[in-house]
This record gives C-alpha cells, sequence and structure tokens, in this order.
C-alpha cells in the first residue's frame, strides 16, 4: 500500500485476490486518534444464497417469500422467476425479499438472481417443486387477500376443534387459537401488509396455505 498526507490524505492498496477487504485508517492529534474502518468487496460479487419457502402447493394462491441470506447493499440484484412460479410485487431490496406466487401450473418453479457491481456480475439460481392442490383439502380461507379479518373454516368436520396459528414471512408467531368448531375469524386490522404462512389442523391433518394482508 501506498499513502500520501497532505490536508485530504489519499491511500492507494492493490489487492491480489477478490473478495471482502477491511480498510482501517487511525488518524493521531492533540485530543487522540480517531479510527475510521470501511468493509469494501474487491472482484466480482459472490453468488447470491437464496432460502426457499416450504409447503408450498397449488392451494395457495400466493406461494410466499424466497430470501436472499447474503444481501449485500452495495450490490444491486436482478430477479425473475419461472416455471410454476410468478413474480408477486417484485423484490425488495432493503430486506432481500423476493415474493412469488403459483402460476396457472404446478411442478418445478424457480427464481433466479443477477447479482452485479462494477467488476462484473453472478448468477445463482434455485428450483422448488410445487405439487398439485390437494382434493382432501379439510380447510378453507376467506377472503384471501384479506384486509380487517379472514375466516378459516373446517370444511371435512365442521363439529370439531382444530388450531389455527399464524406466522410472519419471517417465521415469527402472530397469532394462536384453537377454535371450539366450525370456523374461526383471524383479526388482521394489526397486521401490515404482506404474506403470512397459516398453519391450521386438528392434530390429525394439518394443512399450511399463504395469507396475504391487503390494505
Amino acid at each position: 500500500m501506498t499513502t500520501s498526507f497532505g490536508s485530504s490524505p489519499t491511500f492507494q492498496a492493490t489487492a491480489n485476490t477478490s473478495g471482502s477487504v477491511t480498510l482501517r485508517a487511525t488518524v493521531s492529534g492533540n485530543c487522540g486518534n480517531f479510527v475510521v474502518t470501511r468493509t469494501i468487496y474487491v472482484g466480482a460479487p459472490p453468488a447470491a444464497e437464496l432460502q426457499a419457502p416450504s409447503g408450498l402447493d397449488g392451494c395457495n394462491t400466493f406461494a410466499g417469500s424466497f430470501q436472499i441470506t447474503n444481501l449485500n447493499p452495495a450490490f444491486t440484484y436482478s430477479v425473475s422467476a419461472g416455471g410454476s412460479l410468478r413474480l408477486f410485487g417484485g423484490f425488495n431490496a432493503s430486506t432481500g425479499t423476493i415474493n412469488v406466487k403459483v402460476g396457472a401450473q404446478t411442478g418445478a418453479g424457480y427464481v433466479t438472481v443477477v447479482t452485479q457491481n462494477a467488476c462484473g456480475s453472478t448468477t445463482s439460481s434455485q428450483t422448488i417443486d410445487v405439487p398439485g392442490c390437494s382434493t382432501g383439502t379439510r380447510f378453507a380461507v376467506y377472503p384471501n387477500p384479506a384486509q380487517d379479518e379472514t375466516t378459516v373454516e373446517n370444511l371435512a368436520a365442521p363439529s370439531e376443534a382444530f388450531d389455527v396459528v399464524l406466522y410472519n414471512g419471517q417465521g415469527r408467531l402472530i397469532y394462536e387459537k384453537r377454535a371450539a368448531r366450525g370456523k374461526v375469524r383471524l383479526p388482521l386490522r394489526e397486521l401490515p401488509p404482506g404474506l403470512y404462512h397459516l398453519h391450521t389442523g386438528n392434530g390429525r391433518q394439518k394443512e399450511t396455505r399463504t395469507l396475504q394482508v391487503t390494505r
């Protein structure tokens, strides 16, 4: 590394590899030391690492969210979907969330992410299987999308009790209730818009749906 000093010091460095590099500068003065640390990335960016949603099938109008687990705000991301999946609401660059929905067909679906910086780009893709909707569906969820509330109804056994559990897109428990029989209403008025994972069941059979909250 070569350095030059003056009213505005400059630093020059040559890297022989790619990856994260941490630069640390210490400025000494009469009042003590001032330390500046900055991490930069040298070379083409790493490929995006994707975490896929689980429990998807053709019953889901809105499938869920893929997540870029190594999101870096210094990079630019371009996303696309294909096969049985379609983009829904695009890509949230601040959280790394890619919202998708199940298209007209089921089977293999994929999301592709191109990560770019000034030095180049990398491409990654994740494929999941989306099975068809089972004809043995026991629970109905309506309306979906919903605003203030939604209803979960036990179609197969209206007189039986069942459990309803709601998680947000990050997997945090939002709501849990045991319905005495038939149907139960879920309050949604205080929830922010987005996609939520709704689990219903009575111990013998369980189902998972994706619930969309809108405003």
